[in-house]
């Protein structure tokens, strides 16, 4: 038993012996032994799965130092509490740029920071969390590599543990997220920009003031650009200057004076060469000359815009910025650019059509102001002067009414529900836009207008029950203008257009357009109609050789030298027909240049003057016949006045011998008294049945009264007539009559003759005077023939003109008033005869006139 070792078996005999145990059996023996064995076994098992461990501990901490270690794009950093770097892992070099031998135990983390405020306070609150917390967490943050380059980083922090789970560190495992956050910025500045054409397009459509929208446009662009100073000029081309109408963020050195020289500044590149100027290096560009500013406010970027609309620059927009400005702003600020312009344009334009317009639109400007606020039942709460003037009711008429007293039929009669379910459906249809509608007057006229329609949130005066969630009502706020007049212009100017085309072929002005050097651009109908010419004719013609060949061409030396000077008027050239005709066109020639001033086209408007010419000829000769007319007037009165006072005188001086029967004279003298007075009277009476007789022929009073007669017994009624004259003057009254039948009126026709004869007896001093008669043909032909004076060949043609008498030189004894010879071929021609005269002067004179034989039956 001493020979077993101790241990647990030894210890249980030495108990059982003291204990006086029996001795063990042997099966106790085994028993004792395989538990032995067992915990031998055991041991062993545990020694092997220790080694097993032990072996994958290292396999799995060389993986971790390979990952660590390993150039990928993952960095692993760590530091102690006090920012020592203690690892530094190949992704951390390819990342920042620093060499593991640079940073561990050299360097403290700070060194990867920028200094830059919000990065540094975002570090600090990551810190203090984790200290805290004794937690990881994420977050992303700017980080300086070794080049200068800043690059974003998604960090996942956690903590390190000392046995007694004290924090003794920080593990930092990065991931480069630069692209993608560069990436979400510029889809966020995509984003920011387009937004900024949406609200300038508002600004611009909400007013028309220049210089308040260009101070609103420059806030916008600012705001959305991150942009330090904007300006707005406007170009004045007449002096060449540019205007400023807005800046934003205001600074001495830039609005000292509101009008600078265009050749002046970075502007001036932008004004001359028409397209974008950027710059991201302002501070080195050699034409800015405010350096000290520059340095001073930190701005890197500088950017003009031309404001171009349809290749008329109306100015320009600049701006100066501290950071680049990136593509995507470049694109927006273009865009804004053109709507800048397209607004000042507007605004000119507006102004413009204003101020041509203002007396004949006046209605239709006032009428646009018209405002009228209903409540969302349709009753209305407010309406302007304007608006009361454009529907005809007066403000107390129609508040607290319906909206649909405005409103022409069926929606007129429509009641409370029914008219606040129209609004309601047609709500989304008329909100935020301009619409055409039909209104009503008073009257109960119905008319066009414009309505814009938006909705106004109003502070409630009284306090709403909770239940209620809207403590404010709804309005409508309606903005009306009368279109009548609108409509009515934009009728006649589509009209007008519409016509425009036929008015150009119609009109009978000669139109043609001409390159400098006279090619034919184009030439309207009056000139082909003017001229003969096709278009196929003039498409390749010279305009200048065509119509002034030869001599003619003078002219067009002339007209160009004058074109050269300004627009021609009523400037008159003799055009040659394709007919060879000469035609008289009077022009008037205008030109539009081109870009360098010279003269690209000649614009001909020209009226065929050629007829007008030939009236006005024909006008002067008629005015030279009126002179005479009135002259021979002069004359007649002078001559009827002189006719009528000798015989006046003779009627008044013999007169009072008869008056005083005291005194009368002897019976011898008063025979011989009243045959003067009775021969006065009678020649009296003959010159007023002359002037009777004459006015009713002109007045159209007189009628014939046709009827059958012989010519014969006529005439000879006649001679006998005026026979004593004849043989008072010693001359022979001869006749040479053939027996005839004519119808005429035998009153008119004894007085032709009586006119004629006395005539051919009052200029006859001795000879003949002789009436033949004879038929010729279907007429029958009249001659008085007298061996007179004659009429002189200057004075012939004109013997049966209206007061027309001989020079009194040739008339010197004779007596009349020139109305004989006219009363007597006005008498013929009723007759539906002609009156002539042939003479020599000295020789005497003979007098024809025919009659028809069957002559009609005159009425007055």
């Amino acid at each position: 038993m001493t020979g077993i070792p101790g241990g647990h078996f030894g210890n249980q005999c030495a108990t059982m012996n003291d204990s006086s145990y029996e001795y063990w059996k042997k099966s106790d023996f085994i028993k004792e032994i395989e538990s032995l064995r067992e915990k031998v076994s055991r041991l062993e098992k545990n020694e092997s799965l220790r080694k097993v461990l032990e072996e994958s501990w290292r396999s799995q901490n060389r993986f971790l130092q390979n990952i660590m270690e390993s150039p990928t794009g993952i960095s692993i950093i760590s530091t102690d509490l006090e920012g020592n770097v203690l690892f530094w892992n190949k992704g951390a070099e390819n990342l920042l740029g620093y060499q593991s031998e640079e940073m561990v135990g050299k360097q403290k983390i700070g060194v990867v920071y920028p200094d830059d405020p919000e990065n540094k306070q975002k570090i600090m609150e990551v810190f203090k969390y984790i200290l805290s917390e004794k937690k990881g967490t994420t977050c992303e943050i700017q980080e300086l590599a070794k080049d200068g380059r800043r690059v974003w980083v998604k960090l996942t922090l956690s903590p390190r543990f000392d046995d007694r789970n004290r924090v003794i560190g920080i593990v930092g495992i990065g991931e480069n997220c630069t692209e993608r956050r560069y990436a979400e910025q510029k889809l966020a500045e995509r984003i920011r920009l387009g937004s900024l054409s949406a609200e300038i397009g508002s600004i611009l459509a909400g007013g028309d003031s220049l210089p308040p929208i260009s101070r609103q446009c420059l806030k916008a662009i600012i705001q959305y650009g991150n942009a330090v100073f904007a300006r707005i000029w406007t170009l004045h081309t007449g002096d060449h200057l540019l205007e400023l109408q807005g800046h934003g963020q205001a600074d001495e050195i830039f609005i000292s004076d509101s009008m600078i020289n265009r050749d002046r500044d970075l502007v001036e590149q932008t004004v001359k060469n028409r397209v974008p100027l950027v710059s991201n290096d302002i501070q080195n560009d050699s034409h800015f000359e405010e350096r000290e500013w520059l340095i001073k406010e930190k701005v890197r970027a500088y950017a003009s815009y031309p404001l171009i609309v349809e290749g008329r620059l109306m100015g320009i927009l600049d701006l100066y910025s501290r950071e680049e400005i990136s593509p995507a702003l470049e694109h927006a600020l273009s865009g804004v650019s053109s709507e800048i312009a397209l607004g000042i344009e507007r605004i000119w334009a507006y102004a413009t059509v204003s101020a041509s317009e203002e007396r004949i639109r006046s209605i239709v400007v006032n009428a646009l102001d018209g405002i009228i606020t209903t409540f969302q039942n349709g009753s209305i709460e407010s309406i302007n002067p304007a608006a009361e003037s454009i529907f005809g009711f007066k403000a107390f008429e129609v508040l607290g009414k319906r909206i649909n007293l405005l409103m022409p039929e069926p929606h007129y009669h429509m009641d409370h529900k029914g008219l606040q379910s129209l609004l309601e459906t047609h709500r989304k249809n008329i909100l935020g836009k301009v619409i055409e509608v039909v209104g009503r007057r008073k009257d109960g006229s119905v008319f066009p207008m414009e309505l814009s329609v938006s909705e106004l949130k109003m502070p409630e005066r009284r306090r709403q029950p909770r239940a209620t969630k809207d403590t404010r009502p709804l309005l409508y706020l309606g903005i009306v203008r009368d279109i009548t007049e609108r409509k009515r212009i934009e009728t006649a100017l589509r009209e007008e257009r519409d016509y425009s085309a036929k008015i150009i072929e119609k009109t009978p002005s000669l139109i043609c357009r001409l390159s400098p050097e006279g090619a034919i651009n184009f030439a309207n109908p009056a000139v082909l109609h003017s001229t003969g010419y096709t278009w196929e004719q003039l498409a390749d013609a010279n305009w200048w050789k065509l119509f002034f060949p030869g001599d003619h061409y003078g002219q067009v030396d002339q007209l160009l030298k004058k074109i050269e000077q300004g627009p021609v008027v009523d400037y008159e050239m003799i055009m040659t027909t394709c007919f060879k005709e000469l035609c008289t066109i009077s022009w008037n020639f205008s030109y539009r240049r081109d870009d360098t001033g010279k003269v690209a086209e000649i614009i001909g408007f020209g009226i065929d003057i050629t007829e007008r010419n030939k009236v006005e000829a024909e006008l002067k000769l008629a005015a030279q016949k009126a002179e005479e007319s009135n002259r021979l007037k002069t004359n007649f009165i002078s001559t009827i006045s002189h006719e009528f006072r000798t015989p006046l005188n003779v009627v008044l001086g013999n007169t009072p011998l008869l008056t005083d029967e005291k005194e009368l004279p002897p019976p011898s003298d008063i025979n011989d008294i009243a045959r003067d007075i009775e021969g006065s009277s009678k020649h009296l009476l003959d010159l007023i049945e002359d002037l009777l007789d004459f006015s009713k022929i002109e007045v159209g009073k007189m009628a014939l009264n046709i009827e059958p007669l012989n010519i014969k017994s006529l005439v000879q009624d006649v001679v006998s007539n005026i026979q004593v004259i004849a043989q008072n003057k010693g001359l022979k009254l001869e006749t040479e009559c053939q027996d005839l039948e004519l119808k005429a009126d035998p009153v008119r026709l004894k007085q032709i003759l009586l006119n004629l004869l006395s005539n051919a007896i009052k200029f006859t001093d001795t000879g003949t005077v002789r009436v033949i008669v004879k038929k010729t043909g279907e007429t029958v032909m009249f001659q008085v023939v007298d061996t007179g004076c004659g009429i002189p060949e200057e004075h012939l043609a004109r013997i049966f003109d209206v007061f027309h008498q001989v020079d009194s030189s040739f008339t010197r004894g004779a007596s009349g008033t020139g109305l004989g010879l006219a009363i007597t071929k006005k008498l013929v021609e009723m007759h539906g005869g002609s009156i002539w005269a042939e003479s020599e002067g000295g020789k005497g004179t003979i007098l024809y006139f025919t009659l028809p034989l069957n002559q009609k039956k005159s009425s007055p």
